[in-house]
């Protein structure tokens, strides 16, 4: 039997804590008139981390740029947890976007992975 699986990408992210951090991704889509989010958050509370600036450019193909300044990623990092920087960290991230129509979407996902420099 087939199965339906609408899961975001898996991204996950390995930076240093007080670098600015920036990553683009292309979709096949036409991002025009969509609202984009994303948010570095702890799991374990959910509480807000850092709220990264998208930038977009749209067309056939749009591209979504992230970046953490060095304040957000010196802010991520918390040298007294001993899974920081490890693939068990408890910090991860999202992108999510929502069409003019409403219809919201987590595009990727991963954890976010900060080494102290």
């Amino acid at each position: 039997m087939p199965n339906y699986n609408q899961l975001p990408g898996t991204l996950d992210l390995a930076l240093v804590a007080g670098d600015e951090f920036t990553f683009t991704a292309t979709f096949d889509q036409n991002l025009t008139g969509h609202t984009l989010t994303a948010s570095v958050f702890n799991a374990a509370d959910d509480s807000v981390l850092a709220t990264p600036t998208l930038t977009s450019v749209n067309g056939a193909s749009s591209t979504v740029t992230m970046t953490l300044t060095e304040v957000q990623t010196t802010a991520i990092y918390d040298g007294s947890s001993p899974v920081q920087g490890t693939p068990t960290a408890r910090v991860r991230w999202f992108l999510r976007w929502s069409s003019p129509s409403g219809y919201t979407r987590t595009v990727l996902s991963g954890l976010a992975r900060v080494a102290r420099p």
